[in-house]
């Protein structure tokens, strides 16, 4: 075994003449090439009367490896071997036997693509959905442009259709079919319209985004006067503040906001959990449309509407980890019934105005989310003009209850 020698070789997008010099002389160089039975084809005019083994599997692939005699082979993967590539999972196992290797790198598919649409990539979020899930939405609405490496039920036709329905159908999507083969084929238009069309399996799509919203914009709260309010009741910026520290939530998170009124908690909720899902509940049509207003007004796609009554409304969504309490309308215990018997673990924060509230939330919060429960005043005074002076004028307490998580 002192002897083995394994190359991991990068053949790029497909096809002979898309290799570099280094990973020839390691093809022509081995005595065994392991890959998916299309690599191997691609390279078959290089490696004539060569051991050849169609397999992509890690702990297959050193199976095959052990069983062979001391010498040069080559594994072959698509594209560049540090770019979401099986070699990945290689790389230990071969590193636990102590036989020697190297990695020659290739053309990614996202260099290729990028080259073939003229547009410069280094500014490029990557998400990889090739035999895994991931969410569509949040990367686009961050990034001026997307890269998609597609796989299995995530087809190019469901990015679009992801984006058609998160409110992004309008973005440009290229669609990257069966790239460097003969029959490669390149589609752009609106994601509504690609939605519509068949794709290759092996597809790669790039959303443009020419209105990407800046990462920094959830590290600081947003005014009052950055929403349409109309008639409906708004937490204030100050008030939002403190419930939103109080709920502390992760990046990925998945929050609801209960009795969401004009979205302005959802939409700050949206800004600090961007890779995650924010659920905005609501029983009022009048409200329902101002939550769709302010989240078209701010950008936010991660925001999902669900119009109706808690707890009924909550049925069918995810478990959440974090959950606002805006307005209960009375129901308040079977809201917290329905939150933490999802998820126990949920962390929750209430808002209230009345003491009546107050003393009915403490010990619902104590039943259902634990012991461990925080009970902040928060009292507000804001200076109003009157003729040329400046008068403080108090705003009514609100009480922050939290507990759980």
């Amino acid at each position: 075994m002192a002897g083995k020698k394994i190359y991991l070789v990068g053949v790029g997008p497909g096809g002979e003449r898309f290799l570099t010099g280094e990973a020839r002389e390691a093809i022509t160089g081995s005595q065994c090439l392991i890959g998916a039975e299309r690599l191997l084809s691609a390279v078959e005019r290089l490696s004539p009367g060569k051991n050849r083994f169609a397999l992509t599997g890690a702990e297959e692939i050193i199976r095959r490896a052990e069983a062979m005699p001391e010498g040069e082979l080559t594994v072959l993967f698509s594209g560049d071997c540090g770019f979401y590539s099986g070699a990945e999972k290689l790389i230990p196992l071969i590193q636990a036997r102590g036989w020697s290797f190297r990695i020659i790198n290739g053309i990614s598919s996202l260099v290729y693509f990028a080259g073939l649409l003229a547009l410069p990539w280094e500014d490029v979020k990557v998400v990889s959905l090739h035999g895994r899930e991931g969410d569509i939405i949040a990367p686009v609405i961050y990034h001026r442009k997307t890269f998609f490496l597609t796989g299995g039920k995530t087809t190019a036709a469901f990015i679009c259709a992801a984006l058609k329905q998160g409110g992004l159908g309008k973005l440009t999507v290229h669609v990257g079919e069966r790239l460097s083969y003969p029959d490669e084929r390149i589609r752009s238009g609106p994601a509504e319209a690609l939605a519509e069309l068949l794709f290759d399996p092996l597809s790669v799509a790039l959303v443009e985004n020419p209105r990407p919203l800046s990462l920094s914009r959830g590290n600081y709260s947003m005014g009052d006067d950055e929403f349409i309010r109309a008639s409906v009741p708004m937490t204030r910026e100050e008030v939002r503040a403190v419930s939103l520290a109080k709920l502390r939530l992760e990046n990925d998170s998945i929050a609801y906001d209960i009795g969401a009124g004009t979205g302005a908690v959802s939409c700050e909720m949206a800004l600090r959990t961007r890779y995650g899902r924010v659920y905005a509940v609501e029983q009022k049509a009048e409200a329902v449309s101002l939550i769709e207003r302010n989240r078209e007004k701010q950008g936010l796609w991660n925001i999902t509407l669900v119009p109706g009554k808690a707890p009924e409304a909550l049925e069918g969504l995810p478990p959440a980890d974090r959950v606002f309490i805006g307005g209960s309308s009375g129901r308040l215990e079977a809201i917290l019934a329905e939150v933490l018997g999802k998820n126990p673990r949920c962390r929750v924060v209430i808002n209230a105005i009345t003491l009546e509230t107050l003393s009915a939330a403490v010990p619902l919060v104590k039943k259902y989310a634990g012991e461990n429960v925080d009970v902040v005043e928060v009292i507000l005074s804001r200076a109003v003009e009157a003729g040329g002076y400046h008068l403080m004028r108090a705003l009514d307490p609100v009480y922050i209850i939290s507990g759980g998580g």
